[in-house]
């Protein structure tokens, strides 16, 4: 890490904090405003999983180029805390902009292919990121999507059998939430398409329930409903992503190839009688209810 301090003017205002650090802008020496994610060395004491994404992001930093990602460009140490210096997106996470704006089939298919593409790039350079969701998804001003917050990533080939229980519950593949060990790139993969759901149905969750352990359950044995207005391309693209079997769900190369990215439509697969969207998921009370277990 440089010994040098951060590549900045002034501190602005924070813009995010939480268990793992805070983030407040800041003005470079070029006059660009950056970010910078401070990690506290006595948090980092007191609580290992703060200290492994610490550990994790001063790593990573400066190895990962990718216009449709935000992550650490350098790492400055000072008395007591770690900076981060990244670029700064101005538009919030992508959760606050589908609270602010509707996003059509159209729009999702933008913003989701971007995350596609960034998925893509970690994927071949051997990260998993193993967190992905609306909250980690940062907008510019011009609603482009940048993935960050790399914590929980893992750096390999991406056929290690992972053990650890990492990401936000209501994102977990089916062999994350239910324990096993398991591969980072499919859990990503599963991960992309709860967070397509999300846009295509107003930030809510195709499974979720009234506590962890029925989460959980939904997640390993539940089939999402899915809304009848979504083109049939569209549905068949969720489909084999959320699929519970990591071994037969879509890899992101499956996910870039299909039709429904490409702007083409699949057939309608939809059975008779499919039953339309009402309560999202599996019916257990409100699917913003999730939010308290993250």
């Amino acid at each position: 890490p440089a010994a040098a301090p951060p590549p900045a003017a002034g501190a602005g205002k924070r813009i995010g904090a939480g268990v793992f650090g805070s983030v407040r802008t800041a003005t470079a020496a070029d006059g660009k405003v950056v970010a910078v994610k401070t990690y506290d060395h006595r948090a980092a004491k007191a609580n290992a999983c703060v200290a492994r994404h610490m550990a994790t992001e001063e790593a990573l930093a400066g190895k990962i180029d990718h216009e449709h990602i935000i992550a650490p460009r350098s790492v400055h140490r000072r008395p007591g805390r770690t900076d981060l210096v990244m670029s700064f997106a101005s538009g919030g996470n992508l959760g606050q902009h589908l609270k602010k704006n509707h996003v059509s089939e159209n729009e999702a298919r933008r913003i989701f292919s971007q995350l596609v593409d960034a998925v893509s790039y970690l994927h071949g350079k051997g990260i998993v990121h193993r967190d992905i969701k609306l909250e980690n998804v940062l907008m510019d001003s011009d609603a482009n999507a940048h993935l960050a917050d790399f914590g929980a990533a893992r750096v390999g080939t991406g056929s290690e059998l992972l053990a650890s229980m990492q990401g936000t519950p209501a994102y977990m593949a089916p062999e994350v939430a239910s324990g096993q060990r398991y591969k980072g790139p499919p859990a990503d993969v599963w991960s992309l398409g709860v967070l397509l759901y999300n846009l295509l149905v107003n930030g809510e969750f195709p499974f979720w329930g009234k506590n962890l352990d029925e989460l959980k359950r939904n997640i390993a044995r539940s089939t999402p409903t899915l809304p009848p207005n979504l083109s049939p391309s569209c549905r068949d693209l969720l489909r084999k992503i959320l699929v519970k079997s990591a071994a037969q769900r879509m890899t992101i190369a499956d996910v870039k190839k299909h039709a429904w990215l490409r702007g083409c439509e699949a057939p309608d697969d939809r059975r008779p009688g499919t039953a339309p969207l009402t309560a999202i998921g599996v019916g257990l009370g409100s699917p913003r209810s999730v939010k308290h277990l993250r």
